[in-house]
């Protein structure tokens, strides 16, 4: 078996699991601030987005589920809570 045994199953699992949890951030997001059911739509639609591009896309480019993974649950959640603090209203009381 080479490196990417199992690679199209990967992108498939990771691709299930970002549109499943843009689902569930999306109806969190009826009970906390308006951005997050953005941020849920944001996960659903770059998931459908990736898995149409990879089953019509050029067989030759492979995207690493690990890769994808740790920018959709790492960089874009760093960003989004920049986001968040920067613009929720900050509330002085404790």
């Amino acid at each position: 078996m080479g490196d990417n045994a199992g690679g199209g199953f990967n992108l498939l699992l990771a691709l299930v699991w970002m549109m499943f949890y843009g689902c569930a951030l999306h109806a969190a997001g009826f009970f906390m601030p308006r951005g997050m059911k953005w941020f849920g739509w944001a996960y659903i639609i770059f998931a459908c987005a990736i898995l149409g591009f990879s089953a019509v896309g050029p067989a030759d480019i492979a995207i690493n589920a690990h890769w994808l993974m740790g920018f959709f649950f790492g960089v874009l959640h760093l960003a989004y809570g920049a986001y968040l603090y920067l613009t929720e209203k900050k509330n002085p009381v404790a």
